[in-house]
């Protein structure tokens, strides 16, 4: 197993679950996984059980042991959940994920897209990715990175910002020299009624540094039936 804590923790159904794994290779061929585990006996006991979100590397000796990624989770108490990783031409990782920790009393405990970074020196502090996440209150989850041959990272999720209940929409943003772009809809022509749920949503980006999402919906738009 990734998680070399799986001999070691509560085995029985609905406890320390380890889940939501995603990987990626750098330029070096190394093999980097991240996930997120509510077991309580990682991060040498002081991560708790509230959920967080853990890397590891596979070198021939095997799986390294799991690293805390969102630093803050020796003392938070929400749930991080839903990681996913992506590392640029010079080996700096990035990692995004949906969390639901008020980080700074800023950002309430709806679920917002946090992100922290590692270019050699360790994990960078968790920071909110949305641009909005001080002043919603709904749900901002699953989130996809990819990076460009630029270096730049690139993010899409599913959000519930400005819209009814049941609904959602697919949002964008981009990181650069100032920081994370302000979010984007994906498809704008589904930002008006008749809504409906956009989820699911993966990013890829050309060789040309455009990027393609995909995703699946509900909504009846141009007549495709929902």
């Amino acid at each position: 197993p990734i998680n070399t804590s799986a001999q070691f923790d509560n085995p029985a159904v609905g406890f320390d679950f380890d889940r939501s794994p995603r990987f990626a290779v750098d330029p070096q061929g190394v093999l980097h996984a991240v996930w997120e585990s509510q077991y309580a006996g990682l991060a040498g006991g002081l991560a708790g059980a509230d959920g967080d979100i853990y890397h590891a590397t596979f070198s021939p000796a095997g799986w390294s042991a799991p690293q805390l990624v969102n630093s803050n989770g020796a003392s938070d108490a929400g749930l991080d959940s839903m990681p996913d990783i992506a590392i640029d031409q010079n080996g700096n990782i990035c990692v995004v994920w949906a969390s639901e920790e008020n980080i700074g009393g800023t950002l309430g405990t709806d679920f917002d897209i946090l992100y922290s970074v590692n270019g050699g020196a360790g994990w960078s502090f968790p920071a909110p990715l949305n641009s909005y996440a001080a002043t919603d209150t709904k749900h901002d989850t699953n989130p996809r990175i990819a990076v460009s041959a630029d270096g730049k990272a690139h993010c899409v999720w599913v959000g519930e910002y400005d819209f009814g209940a049941g609904t959602s929409n697919i949002r964008y943003s981009v990181l650069g020299a100032a920081g994370w772009s302000a979010a984007e809809q994906v498809h704008p022509a589904f930002a008006v009624p008749p809504q409906g749920m956009n989820a699911g949503a993966e990013i890829a980006i050309a060789a040309s540094g455009v990027p393609h999402v995909i995703w699946w919906s509900n909504v009846n738009h141009n007549g495709a039936g929902a």
